[in-house]
């Protein structure tokens, strides 16, 4: 036998190009861009059954989440965009992987375990999705610069076809918009002066010469609800806690006609100067810009408030390009932002006497930063309540929050959703409007009602050596001095 056939060589098996290049694709739609052109612009896959395993991707990645969650693939495979298709391939696609390399393997050897998860999970995987091309190119005009006729004339000069109708239902619009030609365009169900283009209009508005002059705003619609349910009137003060990168304080501005005051802070020295740039391109020139931390804002520094916009930092889960990234809950994260974001609704409810309307939002679908904090917020200051944010809407909308995890919180709160299921047409998206009142909402009042039935059962408990009740009390302890907290989850 020869040296050669007595010491073999073992080269490396690759990954199969069509994994490879789907898995890259997968990376980049999670990024924003275009499946459609990733696909068609790749000349290494297979451009049928590569669309048709991304849409099933996009169209079960909760369940593809949780499945994946059960095993410690991504401990084995570090691309996790990879695992994915592969993992989707097997349990959703064919029912086998080609090849031999190191990743295939291993998701091949989780088959039965992958097939028992999603057993366990109960649901039928759905067949696709169009989320890579439902949320259409949402545009507010800015009637500080431009008027409404104005705007559309231009829009007809640029070709496009003005669809005008009167609604009955919620649904007969969206259905509209999910209908969109690439020439049409309409007007928005709820929000005033905001137009829904086609998604391909996308790459237009970008380079758009009347956008880069502040005449149109590019925003999407659930970005618009929190300005549009707090509603302030004419020459009310409002204040805008984290303001940048200013889209919903400048839409403010346009609600109140640039009459009044507005209070736009922000801490982050960058986004501050991207938020000054945004108010004097607009011409909000009610907005006062002030560069600080808003826990360390007063009710003298922001005289005579009213109203107040709370849209917080958070995890942005709700925002679809990013849904695909996001797969998995940091719930060390999401503990540091829900922390925060208690201190600033706190803030809000207790520093400025004068308000009477809070708006809280965020663009993440987690309770933990949405119905969590509202009740524990509620359960600490008793002359807060919820108003109905549906009723605001005529009750023509179509996500709420969990009432069932959440008693008396899910049912007066707002979600905008990209679910297939429940599509509003829209970035992910949660809001919750508060009001002050002259009596104690319930939630306080349970917080206050369990403190005294724990403090009758314990407070006043006897010893049994001495028969004296609480022989503690009067011996004093020393204080110890709290540290200052310092805020660190700003982004």
């Amino acid at each position: 036998m020869s040296e050669e056939n007595e010491n073999p060589v073992y080269r490396k098996i690759n990954v199969p190009t069509q994994y490879r290049q789907a898995a890259k694709i997968l990376q980049q739609v999670s990024e924003g861009k275009s499946l459609k052109d990733l696909v068609y612009n790749n000349k290494h896959i297979r451009v049928g059954t590569t669309i048709a395993m991304l849409n099933k991707i996009q169209a079960n990645e909760r369940q593809l989440d949780q499945i994946i969650g059960k095993t410690d693939i991504l401990q084995k495979i570090p691309n996790k965009y990879l695992a994915t298709y592969l993992v989707a391939e097997l349990i959703f696609g064919r029912g086998e992987l080609s090849g031999f390399s190191k990743p295939v393997e291993c998701v091949r050897s989780y088959h039965d375990q992958l097939k028992e998860a999603l057993l366990d999970l109960g649901e039928a995987p759905k067949l696709h999705t169009n989320l890579y091309h439902k949320v259409p190119r949402y545009v507010r005009l800015n009637t500080l610069l431009m008027k409404k006729a104005e705007a559309m004339e231009y829009f007809e000069r640029e070709g496009w076809r003005y669809i005008e109708n009167t609604f009955e239902t919620y649904e007969e619009f969206l259905e509209s918009v999910r209908n969109l030609d690439d020439e049409s365009y309409l007007s928005d169900f709820h929000i005033k002066n905001l137009f829904v283009f086609p998604p391909s209009s996308k790459k237009y508005f970008a380079s758009n010469e009347l956008a880069a002059e502040g005449k149109f705003l590019l925003q999407d619609k659930a970005s618009c609800l929190p300005s549009f349910l707090l509603n302030p009137p004419h020459k009310s003060t409002v204040l805008d806690m984290c303001s940048a990168p200013g889209n919903k304080t400048t839409h403010l501005a346009a609600m109140m006609k640039n009459k009044g005051k507005i209070y736009a802070v922000e801490m982050n020295t960058r986004r501050y100067n991207t938020l000054v740039e945004m108010t004097q391109a607009t011409n909000a020139t009610i907005i006062q810009t002030i560069n600080r931390d808003v826990l360390e804002i007063k009710d003298e520094d922001v005289p005579n408030v009213e109203y107040i916009l709370l849209d917080p930092s958070c995890s942005g889960s709700g925002i679809a390009n990013r849904s695909m990234s996001d797969t998995h809950k940091d719930l060390s994260r999401l503990y540091k932002l829900s922390g925060l974001q208690f201190k600033l609704l706190s803030h809000a409810m207790i520093s400025f006497p004068n308000v009477t309307r809070i708006v809280y939002s965020t663009c993440s679908i987690y309770p933990e930063e949405n119905e969590e904090v509202v009740m524990s917020c509620l359960s600490k200051i008793g002359n807060f309540r919820l108003v109905n944010a549906g009723e605001i809407l005529n009750n023509k909308w179509k996500n709420y929050g969990n009432e069932k995890s959440y008693p008396g919180i899910g049912q007066n709160v707002l979600y905008a959703s990209n679910d297939d299921d429940c599509s509003d047409l829209t970035n992910g998206f949660f809001v919750a409007v508060l009001e002050k009142f002259d009596g104690l909402n319930e939630f306080y009042l349970q917080k206050q009602q369990n403190i005294s039935a724990f403090s009758e059962k314990f407070g006043k408990r006897k010893t049994e050596v001495t028969g004296e009740e609480n022989p503690d009390e009067n011996n004093e302890k020393p204080v110890k001095k709290k540290k200052k907290w310092i805020n660190k989850c700003y982004q």
